[in-house]
């Protein structure tokens, strides 16, 4: 007999005995029946219920009023000067950066609890605001939409697959304001991941890290959206915007969830450092 979880009032198969996407579906389910409260103070209300945080926390947390903020059009690094410095610093192969929430301590919590804990109310959160952002982009015509790709999980490893990941949630938000095919033309390579790796080191494993399906090369036409969950050093996801240019795709969009400030080496070490 396989085991399972006691909830009051519900009986719930243990989540390795179920398929991914039937346990996001059933995550709903409970989330529609029981309280859900915050996932940081406790406190249960409207927000915590469709969000996983409470207005309270939202609003004590909230990082909107960053935007007034001189911001360089191509990446969103904040300007001090006239001379962007993360543009002068590489050569940037996407044409634009946009990016629903600044990175906080509180928002690396966020991320974090949803990669580690598979929060998945948190997800939803992290996606407020996307259809304003995107509101200038719904005159583009994408012929795609990629998703980053992720380290794949050997059958051998000790490590179990995630219910969903960071990004589903968006996808599927993303796709509802700009209707465009999802399409996978580039492939992980590497087993290694970009987070405790020092600003250089991730620069040098991103360009060892890709590569273009053989059914792909130099098939590519029109303009791309490039979708992934935390922006840090961006070694990643400029990486694939060269990637897909270099195989005829004129134009690259990137949309991040959460875009961080700064150089990596002063970035406090967390997973969101991707």
């Amino acid at each position: 007999m396989k085991k399972a979880r006691k909830i009051p009032g519900f009986f719930v198969p243990s989540k390795r005995f179920i398929e991914p996407q039937s346990v996001v579906k059933l995550w709903k389910f409970l989330d529609y029946f029981l309280p859900v409260s915050c996932e940081f103070c406790g406190r249960y209300d409207f927000f915590s219920s469709k969000i996983g945080i409470c207005k309270s926390c939202h609003l004590e947390n909230s990082t909107f009023l960053i935007r007034t903020q001189n911001l360089c059009k191509v990446c969103k690094e904040v300007q001090t000067t006239k001379e962007c410095f993360y543009c002068s610093s590489r050569n940037v192969f996407f044409e634009e950066l946009k990016f629903l929430q600044r990175r906080t301590p509180f928002l690396a919590k966020v991320i974090n609890r949803i990669k580690l804990q598979s929060v998945y109310l948190l997800s939803i959160y992290l996606c407020l605001g996307m259809k304003k952002e995107l509101k200038p982009w719904k005159s583009l015509n994408f012929s795609g939409i990629i998703l980053m790709p992720s380290t794949k999980t050997k059958w051998y490893s000790g490590n179990k697959r995630r219910p969903f990941e960071s990004c589903d949630f968006a996808l599927k938000r993303l796709q509802r304001i700009l209707p465009f095919p999802l399409l996978h033309p580039i492939e992980k390579i590497s087993d290694e991941k970009q987070a405790g790796k020092s600003f250089v080191d991730r620069f040098i494993h991103a360009r060892l890290a890709f590569r273009i399906k053989e059914e792909y090369k130099g098939k590519l036409r029109g303009n791309y959206l490039l979708i992934d969950d935390v922006f840090t050093t961006g070694a990643s996801a400029n990486e694939l915007a060269r990637i897909l240019i270099q195989n005829g795709a004129d134009s690259v969009r990137i949309l991040t969830l959460i875009r961080t400030e700064g150089k990596g080496d002063e970035i406090e070490k967390d997973i969101t450092n991707v």
